[in-house]
């Protein structure tokens, strides 16, 4: 009997000093009400790096609302694994392995790629659900640093890669929107050499909810600055595992209504 998994992806959050609460507010009826009026047909909460968007002091606004809503999906997961993995260097700044203390209560938070084989993210799973998470790293030869994880096609065939990174068909997003960065030496990710390795592949770090072939952006949970007029909001993913051994998925934008609005008016008009 086929078994549906449903995976709630939320990258780009950007918690911060200004503005905090009304973030938080936002998540709270956007995401965290969500998820909880659907408790069964959830199995597992990903986000996809730049949960915070600045070094945060530990007494601040920021670092408090960010802490709450992490406490807030645990009370909702009742023991369902939480995944963090870590995003950009300038915005991140590795705080989110703070939240590894949370390990007992199936947090796990990855400043490096690692491999999950979940195999009982639901019952009657007919097998693992085999997740690779790539958080953001800028090293010298991408592809020799990678080759363990990510060898020929038919050597490492993924389920879902979870990551936080640029593919190529967005490289030049980071010129547009202002709320971007761009690091020199991060990896631009050829979206073919993705798609030959994974069912699906979900990514965090551009800020434009964008879908390309098999793989997906969540975009920015919400608004903070000009050039981002596109909606915001998270990324529910339900990936079904068939008695057969293939799979399928469907892919579902989840709007934040509540996004501050940045209207830019060109100087010509």
């Amino acid at each position: 009997m086929p078994v549906t998994l449903g995976i709630a992806n939320i990258g780009d959050i950007h918690f911060r000093d200004q503005s905090a609460l009304a973030l938080y507010n936002e998540l709270r009826t956007y995401c965290l009400d969500i998820l909880d009026s659907n408790r069964e047909q959830l199995h597992l909460v990903n986000i996809l790096g730049d949960l915070c968007h600045n070094k945060l002091h530990f007494g601040g606004v920021g670092a408090y609302y960010a802490a709450t809503f992490i406490n807030d999906l645990l009370d909702i997961l009742q023991g369902k694994p939480l995944r963090i993995i870590v995003g950009t260097r300038t915005h991140d700044y590795h705080q989110p392995l703070l939240f590894r203390h949370l390990q007992d209560r199936n947090v796990r938070v990855y400043d490096r790629p690692v491999v999950e084989v979940m195999e009982n993210l639901a019952p009657d799973q007919p097998r693992g659900f085999y997740a690779l998470y790539i958080p953001e790293e800028y090293p010298v030869d991408w592809r020799e640093y990678y080759s363990q994880w990510l060898a020929e096609p038919e050597e490492t065939y993924y389920d879902t890669i979870f990551m936080h990174g640029m593919m190529d068909y967005c490289s030049h997003s980071s010129q547009i929107a202002e709320s971007e960065d761009s690091i020199p030496s991060s990896v631009v990710w050829p979206v073919k050499f993705l798609q030959e390795r994974a069912v699906f592949t979900m990514a965090g770090h551009v800020h434009t909810p964008h879908i390309e072939g098999n793989t997906a952006y969540t975009g920015s949970f919400s608004r903070w600055c000009h050039g981002e007029e596109e909606d915001k909001g998270w990324r529910w993913l339900e990936y079904t595992l068939h008695d057969d051994g293939s799979s399928s998925y469907e892919i579902e934008h989840v709007k934040n209504k509540a996004d501050p609005l940045y209207i830019t008016v060109l100087s010509s008009e």
